[in-house]
Formats: structure tokens, sequence, C-alpha cells
């Protein structure tokens, strides 16, 4: 009904040479190609495609228009499907502050749609990198507010990969709460992938100290001990393997890995 002529299902096996190609940049900095489309089932998660401007499209449409909603559905919509938000369309448009963002991405995919009603304006970004929407999305909204505009800085993964490089895995448990000071990060899932980079490179001892500061941050997560378990296990140190994975076991009885290795190193 919009005219998106430029968006909708990609199925398995659909050619497209208009396509962009996903890619994630490692610690190491090498550029890494992931997909080579998108995922090819349609899903709530994804399987996708569209372009700004037909999202664009969409946006002024949700706005201005009830092609495609009314306005008793907007306002479901717009306060993510919340029955208890008693309000009308009219009113939300009419709140300076109002504004909805959403956000997603898979390794070497990243988009950002962030609304602001009262600014009047919309920004949408797509890229074909690991978090590179969300972080240019802070800077146009930093230029629109007219603050001051910061550079980039390295992401927290590639910092501390640099100082454990540099200085050693013992300095960075020794002083993980300095070197992560000022660093944010939304949940233990960085530090997780983190660790096991070093772990594909067969570098246990940097893993370990990852994963060590990840159970320090996360000390109610099941999987960050599963993990600095698998670690240990991989440096021959089964002791203290079997110690994390019965910590991992205690916090998470659905852990079956875990219980299938504490077995098993409580065997011999």
């Amino acid at each position: 009904p919009l005219g998106m002529s430029r968006s909708g299902f990609f199925y398995k096996g659909t050619k497209n040479e208009k396509m962009a190609r996903g890619f994630r940049v490692n610690v190491k900095g090498q550029k890494i190609l992931t997909h080579e489309g998108i995922p090819g089932v349609p899903t709530p998660a994804g399987g996708m495609y569209s372009t700004a401007e037909d999202l664009l499209k969409l946006d002024r449409s949700l706005m201005n228009d009830n092609v495609l909603l009314n306005d008793e559905n907007k306002v479901l919509l717009l306060n993510r499907f919340n029955t208890d938000v008693k309000t009308t369309f009219n009113d939300l448009m009419a709140k300076p502050d109002f504004g909805l963002g959403v956000a997603g991405g898979s390794p070497g995919w990243n988009a950002v749609y962030d609304q602001n009603v009262g600014g009047k304006y919309t920004v949408i970004v797509l890229s074909n990198f690991d978090q590179g929407a969300e972080r240019i999305i802070d800077k146009v909204n930093d230029i629109i507010q007219g603050k001051e505009i910061m550079p980039l800085t390295p992401l927290p993964n590639k910092l501390i990969y640099s100082i454990i490089k540099e200085k050693g895995p013992s300095y960075f448990v020794d002083n993980y709460k300095e070197v992560l000071n000022g660093l944010r990060f939304e949940d233990d899932g960085m530090l997780n992938m983190l660790g096991y980079e070093f772990l594909s490179d067969r570098n246990t001892e940097a893993a370990i100290s990852v994963f060590i500061v990840n159970t320090k941050l996360y000390p109610d997560i099941a999987n960050t001990y599963d993990s600095l378990g698998e670690a240990y296990l991989m440096s021959g140190n089964k002791e203290l393997a079997l110690e994390n994975y019965k910590k991992a076991f205690e916090m998470d009885s659905e852990n079956k890995n875990a219980e299938k290795i504490i077995k098993e190193l409580s065997s011999k």
C-alpha cells in the first residue's frame, strides 16, 4: 500500500545483486564475511530486507496517515502493545519527548530506527557491519541536538584485547575495574565472545582471564562459569574445569552439556 517496492521477505536461494553482504570485524581488526545473504527463512527475528528510503515511507505513514493502521492501533504499536496505556494518538503526538527506538542485528548486520516525535525527526541507519548502526545513531542524535561531537572510540572488546596482548592476562584480571572504567556493555555477551576469540586462537590463558572477569562482573549468570569451565578444560586444568562446570550446573540444571562433563570429570 505504501509503494515499498524494495522491501520483502528473503527466502533461501533468492539471488539479488543489490543485496549488501554482511561483515564483521574481529578484535584483530580483520574484516570477515559472515553472510552471503539474509537468513533464509522469514521469522519475527529476521529474514526480511528493506532500504532506508522504504523504511522512511513506513515511518511517514505511521505519523501522517491511516493507510496501514488506524490511530487506535498506532497507539498500541507505539507503546509496544501495552494495552494498559490509556491515551490517544493525537495526545502522543503532542508530547515533546515521545518517540520510538528499535534496534537489532546479528553478526554482520545492524539496524536502527529512531523516531523523535517532539523533535520531528526520524533517523534510520542500516549497516552491514557489526554494531555499525548503533554506534552511528548516537553521533547523529548528538548532531541533531546540537551537542559536541566526540570521535568514535574503539569497541570495548578491541580495547580489552589490545591491553591483554600488551600487558598480559594477569594484568587484566588484577586491574579489570580500572581497565573497564568508562566502558559500556549491556550484558555478559561481549566478554564471552572475546573469550571465545582467544580460545579459537588456542590462547587459553588469555581466554581464562576474560572469563574470570566475566564471572566477577556477572556472578549470577550460569553461562559465565560454563565458559570458564570450558577454557580450563582446554588448558588441561580439570580440577578448575570441574569446579566451574559444577557452579554453572547448580545455577542452571537444564545445562545438559555441563551435566555430561561433570560426570565425565568426576569419574576420572
